[in-house]
């Protein structure tokens, strides 16, 4: 698929890869107006992010838990002749080196299982993100285990951050608290989703 408000990347989303969707473009959107000179994203799904700011000149690694999307991302990277690093992780267990900006767009479930997370990822990918419904009955599903894998993320990323550095997350309302400990910017919504930015 082509997007033409993203420099008109193409973007192929097969099944089993997290789809893109209004969070990830907004994501891109906001990511871009930081100015990073090294960002890193965790969970890249199709790599839209890193290959949008790769054609704005902004250099971002890029991980995901499963070897099928980090296959994807390079392959769609490779499609628009642009170059970022992507490379199999569970959240910074393969990240080394650090970051102006480190962004995660937390997916709908968790679990400590690797196999199981794979089958997740599958099954999500076939759920529409424009519905509603499918949105809230799914956060009800795994309100939990997201909750440990955000607090888990923020735990790790403190490590990988310049000391100027912040976080970019997508937060459920319910899971606001979470961000309470730090300083906090809205930086804008989708659904019921909050993009903040933390500051350690």
């Amino acid at each position: 698929m082509n997007y033409p408000d993203f420099n008109n990347i193409k973007i192929d989303n097969p099944p089993g890869v997290s789809p893109v969707a209004g969070d990830t473009t907004l994501l891109a959107k906001h990511i871009k107006k930081l100015k990073p000179k090294h960002a890193l994203e965790i969970g890249t799904g199709t790599g839209f992010v890193p290959i949008y700011l790769a054609t704005c000149g902004i250099t971002c690694d890029a991980s995901d838990i499963t070897k099928q999307a980090v296959e994807t991302a390079k392959k769609n990277a490779r499609r628009n002749k642009v170059t970022q690093k992507f490379f199999v992780s569970d959240l910074f267990q393969s990240v080394k080196g650090q970051y102006d900006v480190i962004f995660f767009n937390p997916p709908f479930g968790n679990t400590s299982n690797k196999t199981l997370a794979k089958y997740l990822e599958i099954v999500k990918s076939f759920i529409p993100k424009k519905s509603d419904i499918a949105i809230h009955i799914s956060y009800l599903l795994i309100a939990r285990q997201r909750r440990i894998l955000i607090q888990s993320f923020l735990r790790e990323a403190k490590k990988h951050l310049h000391k100027r550095g912040s976080v970019v997350v997508f937060l459920f309302e319910k899971e606001l608290d979470i961000a309470g400990p730090y300083k906090q910017k809205k930086l804008g919504q989708y659904k019921g989703f909050h993009l903040m930015q933390l500051f350690f």
